[in-house]
């Protein structure tokens, strides 16, 4: 896994945002590992993980869909999927709206407030 930054962010926080954080709390908070979302199981835990991070990697962060699909060993269109999938849901999902407020209120990864108002909203 590697390290990146995200250079809109990085320019306003003087800070770097790390991938592995962001990837590792998601994964600990669905009590799945790296390697399980990296397969092709379709357990549900495992699934909402990986939807969660792609839509985090790609929506906060910025990543590119290619990026992400490297990282989660999966095609760019899965990440769309995903990421969609968790946009859809945020509106009635308490616990995925409670993963993700936990993610940027616990400073895993570095955005502005006007950025979490609006994922959180």
């Amino acid at each position: 896994m590697s390290y990146w930054i995200a250079p809109s962010l990085a320019n306003k926080t003087n800070k770097s945002i790390s991938v592995t954080n962001v990837i590792y709390y998601i994964c600990n908070t669905y009590e799945v590992t790296y390697e399980e979302v990296k397969s092709k199981t379709r357990l549900s835990k495992v699934v909402r993980a990986r939807q969660m991070i792609a839509y985090v990697l790609h929506k906060i962060i910025g990543m590119t869909l290619s990026q992400i699909g490297e990282l989660l060993s999966r095609d760019h269109s899965t990440i769309i999927y995903s990421w969609r999938e968790v946009e859809k849901f945020l509106d009635f999902d308490i616990e995925l709206r409670e993963v993700l407020e936990d993610v940027i209120n616990n400073n895993h990864i570095l955005i502005t407030n006007q950025k979490a108002k609006e994922l959180c909203k």
